[in-house]
């Protein structure tokens, strides 16, 4: 079986869900005002900068989720992200995978990483193929 683009790309740094953890009660988005209840969710997502056109407009990369709710999203990366969109691929124990196009509404300095608020735009599912020999 071939290996997927995806699969070379380096996890985050292993530091990341305690941190996430650890600041879960002063990041700022817990008194923040939502339309929608965020439920905590720690998971690596692979990541892909889009451009206006909607084509990558940069290197893709892995990072963790630190929440999510059926509007939108926060992420955790090591460096500052600049895409206005973002393509964020969640993938499941049996290969199934979830395609979403996220619209980027904040990327703030916590620490020693950013995070990155988005707000869903689209989203496809992928149910697992298997392969035949």
């Amino acid at each position: 079986m071939m290996k997927t683009v995806t699969e070379f790309l380096p996890e985050p740094p292993s530091g990341i869900y305690q941190f996430i953890l650890r600041t879960l009660d002063c990041l700022p988005c817990q008194i923040e005002l939502r339309a929608r209840q965020r439920y905590l969710m720690t998971c690596t997502v692979v990541v892909v900068p889009l451009d206006d056109d909607g084509l990558p407009a940069d290197a893709p990369f892995k990072c963790v989720t630190r929440d999510i709710s059926t509007t939108g999203i926060c992420l955790v990366h090591t460096r500052i992200v600049r895409a206005r969109r973002l393509a964020v691929e969640f993938s499941n124990a049996d290969g199934s995978t979830l395609n979403t196009i996220v619209e980027v509404t904040r990327c703030q300095s916590v620490g020693p990483f950013y995070r990155i608020g988005g707000v869903f735009v689209s989203r496809s599912i992928s149910a697992n193929v298997t392969e035949s020999a």
